[in-house]
């Protein structure tokens, strides 16, 4: 039988091992704590000044409301050996919270109103038949204008204007860029709408009423085969549809609904006639833009 100063001992010597042992578990799992909390704090804070979708999320959520500030950057030149000359104005927009988002919105901004002159350079060299006098130059310009500004959708209106030397007259294109700034992507006119169908089948009924009482001049017979096509529930026929702060905006290019001579056709949809068709994040987006404008009338 071992002795009780045999347990004592051993007791003594197993305090001994096992209590540094214990005190460098313990720091071991305090300093794991503390690395895992200020490595969280550290990606959230790195996911904000990113623009990580969660973190932007969270901040509207939150109740982030900035409205972007928007200038407009004009460039012009022209190119005397191709004979034509260009200018050009865009939007950019500033966010002072974030800034990241503002540079990716710039960017998709910018490219496309460059797009716009790539497209009419191209028109030139498919006009090269066409005869030029010496002394005629073709010449390019492109305009824009806000439709929208919230701190979750911004909607632009682009309108081009083109001359090719040796056309009988200019031609005008309207272009609009709908841009989400939650997810840095560009919205389509299908994704205006909670159900595409019957958004694309509202605008065409809301755009025949309108259309038919604008032009009282039109016969019948003429309307059907002159405005009727370019008004069907498609998304060509309605690939220009802007969002405003009062509804939306549905633009018609000339000779889609009206001779070249009318020029091109706006049709205002008020928001309460069509606010039961549209998605979530697009009357989200003009309920934060009224806000915003109401928020800077009181101050």
């Amino acid at each position: 039988m071992l002795s009780p100063h045999y347990y004592g001992d051993t007791m003594r010597l197993m305090s001994k091992m096992f209590l540094p042992a214990g005190i460098l578990a313990i720091m071991a799992i305090s300093y794991g704590v503390f690395w895992y909390a200020n490595t969280d704090d550290e990606a959230h804070i790195n996911a904000q000044q990113s623009g990580d979708s969660r973190a932007k999320s969270s901040s509207l959520e939150q109740g982030f409301v900035e409205v972007p500030v928007v200038q407009f950057i004009e460039t012009s030149g022209s190119v005397p050996q191709l004979r034509y000359t260009y200018n050009i104005s865009y939007p950019a927009v500033s966010l002072a919270a974030q800034p990241l988002l503002a540079k990716t919105a710039n960017e998709v901004i910018k490219t496309h109103a460059l797009d716009n002159l790539e497209a009419f350079k191209k028109n030139l060299d498919t006009e090269e038949a066409l005869p030029r006098l010496e002394a005629q130059t073709s010449d390019f310009a492109l305009r824009s204008r806000v439709m929208l500004l919230s701190p979750t959708i911004l909607s632009f209106r682009f309108d081009s204007a083109e001359f090719i030397a040796g056309s009988a007259h200019p031609n005008s294109q309207a272009h609009v860029l709908n841009y989400n700034m939650e997810t840095s992507r560009i919205i389509f006119t299908e994704e205006l709408f909670s159900s595409t169908t019957e958004g694309l089948v509202f605008l065409s009924e809301f755009s025949r009423e309108i259309l038919r009482a604008r032009f009282p001049d039109v016969s019948a017979a003429d309307f059907d085969t002159s405005v009727i096509p370019g008004i069907t529930p498609t998304l060509k026929n309605f690939r220009s549809v802007a969002i405003a702060k009062n509804g939306i905006v549905v633009i018609f290019d000339p000779y889609q609904v009206a001779s070249y001579a009318r020029g091109t056709q706006e049709i205002v949809v008020p928001l309460d006639k069509v606010i039961h068709l549209l998605s979530p994040q697009v009357v989200n987006a003009i309920k934060l833009a009224n806000k915003n404008l109401r928020d800077a009338t009181e101050e």
